[in-house]
């Protein structure tokens, strides 16, 4: 999703699409953030503005010193005003650095490769910050979820080395290994989700695709 919010304008993908990271997936109207960024940008103008004359008049005060016109009152007066515009132009910057992030968080783009899966918002419809746009089946991390029955579990937890088979290509068998086993039961199934990670892939395997475990004992 995006991490602001605004009006979609554009979507780059559809179910089913395969993406890289850093392909477009959506564009938000930017008209506001760059607005936003035009008035940062202004502002920090004006501060550095203000912050050039400040320190203008400060240094020219400096001269002064040993003359019957110079008052150490005077000088410290110049000297605040000169740091606290310095402390202006820091904060403008930051405001500006904010708006930019803001401009350039309009455009949503792949952080993995991978898959789309689901679809979760159309051109012209308004999203909140956070709120889901689509769906991504990442590619580079393959498991295989399986529901192992109450009466298998220490089966699983004690097992060795698992291996596994596509129902596509029989008789094959690749390594696999237990990454994480749900601590509870399914409350339709009455099993625990086990998922293994794929530790060398084939280069025919695909989402959805049907395995079949095995376990040393």
């Amino acid at each position: 999703g995006f991490r602001v919010s605004g009006k979609i304008v554009q979507r780059s993908v559809d179910v089913g699409a395969v993406v890289k990271p850093g392909d477009i997936i959506a564009v938000l109207d930017p008209a506001d953030y760059q607005l936003a960024v035009d008035n940062a940008r202004a502002a920090l103008a004006s501060a550095e503005a203000d912050h050039v004359r400040a320190k203008a008049d400060h240094e020219r005060y400096l001269n002064l010193r040993g003359s019957m016109a110079f008052v150490p009152q005077t000088l410290d007066q110049r000297q605040s005003l000169a740091s606290t515009a310095l402390a202006r132009v820091d904060q403008a910057k930051s405001q500006l650095a904010s708006a930019e992030n803001n401009l350039a968080y309009t455009v949503l783009r792949a952080d993995a490769a991978g898959v789309v899966t689901a679809i979760q918002a159309e051109v012209g419809q308004v999203m909140a910050q956070g709120q889901g746009v689509i769906r991504l089946a990442r590619t580079d991390e393959l498991e295989i979820m399986v529901g192992v029955p109450e009466h298998r579990l220490k089966v699983v937890r004690a097992a060795q080395g698992a291996s596994f088979e596509l129902w596509s290509d029989p008789g094959r068998r690749h390594a696999a290994r237990l990454r994480e086993l749900s601590p509870s039961a399914d409350p339709v199934t009455r099993t625990y989700a086990a998922r293994f990670s794929v530790l060398d892939p084939p280069e025919f395997i695909g989402l959805g695709m049907t395995a079949t475990l095995s376990f040393e004992r």
